[in-house]
């Protein structure tokens, strides 16, 4: 018996290394990065940011220390797994991954000079004036109560913590709310809604013909015949039909976790795995798909992208109309002010969704 339990407090004691080790690196770059990007993008508090976004186990009890003279946040827990993000003004906010904080800090993008624009007195959706007009068909009423019940918190041990709501009809915001803390100025983080961005760019490059939609993805380890992976096509990585194998969990260590808070190039992860299912087959939603495009794009055009497509997006708007064709049927749309990655506030984010 004595025996037994020996083995199982030697099995407890091992697990729980294994777990530390997996999981802790995992919790400090997620916090890490949150709290660098709310802070240093969105501007908001420290205890904001904490008391919200990072109230839960194990980030209620990670050490965090933010340096505001070069704009880092650094992490740790019981001393453990220390990891940086740090923020770079116009590219956002970046986890330290297998590249030293030197190295990142040292790389130089040619970033866009956006145009000195008073948005506030332009109308909505190319600038931030909404009309004070109410259209006489619909039921002020009604609209104030469907806001007021989206920000009401019926649940306190889960709240929904509802940031803002933007309603639109006939292309005119006619209600808006915020949250405390929140304006129609702060930008929100956007999360997987940026997969909606990097797929219009995506479809930029098809309409210059520098992809080809159903072509073989231009991914360098999959550039061989004999590779399973060959078959996936820029369609399959659009649709999220690829096949490969991806593991889509926050809860514990998995494919999306190791690629967003342990891997310094995150496309060249998730190109790496193997293929699960025949390339078109299965639908299986993958943030891996959307970095693989992401690098696909980077690849295509080069240290510039941040200038070119930030004044594509941003220059034409401004004129008129951006067109993106949309893999399943040519449309377009309006967009403008959009910062890659998705760090938009509620007006830019409302007019391109």
């Amino acid at each position: 018996m004595k025996l037994v339990l020996f083995f199982a407090l030697i099995f407890l004691l091992l697990y729980g290394i294994y777990y530390c080790w997996v999981a802790f690196p995992v919790a400090t770059g997620y916090g890490a990065k949150v709290l660098c990007s709310s802070i240093f993008i969105s501007g908001r508090s420290e205890k904001d940011i904490k008391a919200q976004e990072l109230n839960f186990s194990p980030l209620d009890v990670v050490t965090y220390k933010i340096n505001y003279q070069d704009s880092s946040v650094t992490c740790s827990l019981f001393g453990f797994a220390s990891r940086m993000a740090i923020f770079r003004k116009g590219l956002g906010a970046t986890v330290v991954n297998e590249l030293s904080e030197k190295e990142i800090r040292s790389q130089r993008f040619r970033l866009a000079v956006l145009p000195v624009v008073e948005t506030a007195t332009i109308p909505w959706p190319l600038g931030d004036k909404v009309s004070d007009s109410f259209p006489s068909n619909i039921d002020s009423v009604q609209i104030k109560n469907a806001v007021d019940t989206i920000f009401k918190e019926t649940d306190t041990l889960n709240p929904n913590h509802t940031r803002a709501v933007i309603i639109v009809y006939n292309d005119h915001i006619i209600a808006e709310r915020y949250a405390p803390g929140f304006t129609k100025h702060t930008r929100l983080t956007g999360w997987s809604m940026t997969k909606s961005i990097t797929s219009a760019i995506i479809g930029i490059l098809i309409k210059q013909n520098k992809l080809n939609i159903d072509h073989s993805a231009p991914v360098p380890e999959w550039k061989s015949v004999n590779d399973p992976r060959h078959s996936i096509t820029v369609r399959h990585l659009l649709q999220q039909t690829s096949g490969l194998e991806f593991e889509e969990v926050y809860s514990k260590s998995s494919h999306a976790t190791r690629m967003l808070y342990q891997k310094g190039d995150m496309g060249a992860y998730a190109a790496s795995l193997s293929l699960k299912h025949t390339p078109g087959l299965q639908f299986h939603y993958s943030s891996g798909n959307t970095n693989i495009l992401s690098r696909v794009i980077r690849h295509k055009v080069g240290r510039k992208i941040i200038m070119r497509f930030r004044m594509k997006i941003y220059f034409i708007s401004w004129a008129c109309i951006v067109w993106f064709w949309n893999p399943m049927r040519p449309e377009h749309l309006w967009v403008r002010r959009i910062v890659l990655p998705l760090h938009a506030t509620g007006h830019d984010s409302v007019y391109f969704i």
